[in-house]
């Protein structure tokens, strides 16, 4: 190869969400103990779940307000990395 990195390409969004997994997690708790496994361990479903097919029962007010949160805490995580990645490489 050459070196180049592919570029970005969005996934198509095959996976259902692992409910039990998202029950699972106290956002509360990950945001005060800084508990980044817990929050390493909804990624996937997070990030590739298909939410277009879910069954409208399970996108109660609750469910959906813990999916947008922990993605919010994701994308918070994602940047801190992003962040320090830079400045290791000035």
């Amino acid at each position: 190869g050459n070196g180049e990195e592919a570029p970005f390409r969005f996934e198509a969004r095959r996976a259902r969400l692992d409910w039990r997994l998202l029950h699972s997690v106290d956002v509360d708790r990950v945001m005060r103990e800084n508990d980044l496994d817990a929050l390493e361990s909804t990624l996937e479903t997070v990030a590739f779940g298909d939410i277009t097919v879910e069954d409208g029962r399970n996108l109660t007010q609750n469910n959906s307000r813990k999916i947008i949160r922990l993605a919010q805490c994701q994308v918070e995580y994602l940047l801190h990395v992003q962040e320090t990645l830079v400045h290791h490489k000035e």
